[in-house]
């Protein structure tokens, strides 16, 4: 089976194409052989939890696994594997915000029901990432009005296409403003 890789991929591999002499059933087995050859592509192409990145496109036949199987895609000796990195039609974009009043747990589940998935759990800073578009966040003690009172206030930087990361800043604040208060 021939696997294509295209753009920034190639640099990775000394070139496009990759000809697989393994029998691999499975996109993910494919994505397995491919990264046991060229480790430097694991990082390019999969998140810790093994996921595909967001925004890296994997297509059988001309059709994205998102939309197919995912990484459980079966694959045939004829099929043509695409494997291609991020390409916006628009610069990437961080949008920055700042909620009070609901505890990480909450703010973690609001980011999960909007599309995300934990990325690096082992990582020193949250994050998580979705198709298009990642969130990571820091906290500190804000003091309300110089008073002595004090609550945890979140700062979320969600990061991604300028359209996806505006819908998603919407959504993520019209949930934290009802859990928040």
């Amino acid at each position: 089976m021939q696997v294509r890789l295209y753009a920034t991929l190639r640099a990775s591999t000394g070139g496009g194409r990759i000809d697989l002499s393994e029998t691999c059933d499975t996109v993910g087995e494919a994505l397995d052989v491919l990264i046991e050859r060229f480790p430097e592509l694991a990082p390019l192409i999969l998140t810790a939890p093994r996921q595909l990145r967001p925004m890296i496109a994997v297509m059988v036949n001309g059709r994205d696994i998102r939309h197919l199987d995912g990484l459980a895609t079966p694959l045939t000796e004829a099929s043509a594997l695409d494997i291609f990195p991020p390409v916006a039609g628009g610069a990437e974009v961080t949008r920055t915000v700042a909620v009070r009043g609901i505890p990480e747990w909450l703010l973690r589940d609001y980011l999960i029901e909007l599309g995300a998935q934990v990325e690096e759990a082992a990582s020193p800073a949250p994050r998580l990432c979705a198709d298009g578009w990642q969130a990571s966040w820091t906290q500190r003690l804000a003091r309300i009005d110089g008073s002595v009172m004090t609550i945890t206030e979140f700062t979320v930087s969600i990061s991604g296409e300028e359209t996806t990361t505006a819908d998603v800043e919407r959504a993520f604040l019209a949930k934290a403003q009802r859990g928040g208060g």
